[in-house]
């Protein structure tokens, strides 16, 4: 029986420990996205927008003192360009079509959210650091009720340590609306998707409600993650989102680019690559 009650402390003990490791992975990452002020890299995306997967690729440019902001799109409309700086209220954008002019747009506007789940704001890995910031002392008390390791994977040539997050209680909760918040303001608050909050509560888009109105909020921004970590730059670089046993979100990070220097014009409209 002490045999026994022995071999099982020891197994018990063995599993605490190995969930225990997976948190450096999460540390790690969250010490590499923080180092970064500059980003060159690739985008493949999936999101789930009105029943059906959209898909889109685009190369993107960042810089995140001052803010800049520069986005080419592949797919599915090749050609089309984004830029924005702070020194601009508004983003530039050539449709590379119809109306064949350039284009004045407000980020959080209703033309360049078409189609997607977040604002040219989210670009990088910083709000996916938000989104783990905002669970991980839940996850560092109970690494073995929320984290499944998968091992070691290879994606693009790239070695990557494959975790599953999951919330079992995912859940929504009603919430009240105050003085001055929007869907957006109300997701960064709480590091939760916008996108899901607009499609539970059956909302026009994310400035459609008011003070006082009561909304449904989830406990999480997802039900299941699986986070994909490069194992050489500890980046997210693959990132899967589900509800309600769907996939909600996909982004796969390529020809990643850390701290490039960009030349003082590369966020001008006048640049010389740019087609604006």
């Amino acid at each position: 029986m002490r045999l026994l009650f022995l071999y099982l402390s020891i197994i018990f003990t063995f599993q605490h420990l190995q969930a225990q490791s997976t948190i450096s992975y999460f540390d790690n990452m969250i010490k590499s996205i923080s180092s970064i002020y500059a980003l060159e890299y690739e985008l493949h995306a999936k999101e789930l927008i009105d029943g059906k997967i959209f898909y889109t690729n685009s190369r993107v440019k960042l810089q995140k003192e001052p803010f800049c902001f520069y986005n080419y799109i592949i797919k599915p409309d090749l050609g089309v360009e984004i830029l924005f700086t702070n020194k601009n209220k508004l983003a530039f954008v050539n449709p590379n079509g119809f109306p064949f002019i350039n284009l004045n747009l407000d980020p959080y506007g209703r033309l360049i959210r078409k189609n997607q789940h977040h604002t040219l704001f989210d670009a990088g890995f910083d709000s996916f650091k938000g989104i783990v910031l905002s669970v991980l002392e839940l996850l560092k008390k109970s690494p073995e009720r929320y984290i499944i390791d998968l091992g070691v994977k290879y994606i693009n040539n790239t070695k990557c340590q494959v975790l599953e997050v999951v919330n079992p209680d995912f859940s929504f909760t009603e919430y009240i609306v105050q003085q001055g918040e929007d869907v957006e303001s109300i997701a960064r608050k709480f590091n939760l998707s916008s996108h899901l909050i607009l499609v539970e509560n059956n909302l026009n888009f994310y400035n459609d409600i008011t003070i006082g109105d009561k909304i449904l909020i989830p406990n999480s921004y997802g039900e299941q993650f699986e986070i994909w970590i490069d194992l050489q730059s500890s980046l997210p670089i693959v990132q899967k989102v589900f509800v309600n046993n769907k996939l909600f979100e996909y982004y796969e990070f390529e020809k990643i680019v850390i701290n490039p220097e960009f030349s003082y014009d590369e966020f001008d409209k006048d640049y010389g690559e740019y087609n604006f």
